[in-house]
């Protein structure tokens, strides 16, 4: 599938392109819709301080949405606790849900345990321009 997207960008001069597409029984590819990205990368600079751990990787995980953005931590560990985000929050939580996108929206980033590049945080987050880390495995358990 790779080779038809880099075929299908190539095509449109280069720009990366939203790519929907149908495979039936027999394996025969039906593209059936192609457009330009629309959305737009936020550009955010901000100084980060990671001096309280000497620069050391704390967490590894999917960038799932980029941008760089400094905030407070709000643990999402139940659905209650949605009320307790504030605008520019950063959002840690086990994994998102159609409940939390109001939360979402409100925040500065979102940083989940679970999911990859197709999961709900990931596709919300790039939707709404949001920068994202998934997959983080023990987000939950080391922030604070």
């Amino acid at each position: 599938m790779g080779k038809y997207g880099i075929m299908i960008k190539k095509y449109y001069g280069g720009q990366p392109q939203d790519i929907e597409f149908a495979i039936d029984e027999s394996g025969k590819i039906t593209f059936v819709q192609i457009r330009a990205i629309t959305t737009k990368t936020k550009e955010i600079v901000e100084k980060i301080d990671t001096s309280y751990n000497d620069n050391k990787e704390i967490l590894q995980g999917t960038a799932a949405s980029p941008g760089i953005v400094t905030g407070k931590v709000k643990l999402i560990l139940r659905k209650n606790d949605i009320t307790k985000i504030e605008n520019g929050d950063i959002i840690v939580t086990t994994m998102t849900s159609p409940d939390l996108v109001p939360g979402m929206s409100k925040s500065a980033a979102i940083i989940t345990d679970l999911g990859g590049r197709t999961c709900h945080a990931a596709i919300v987050s790039r939707e709404m321009v949001i920068p994202a880390i998934v997959g983080t495995q023990k987000a939950t358990r080391i922030l604070r």
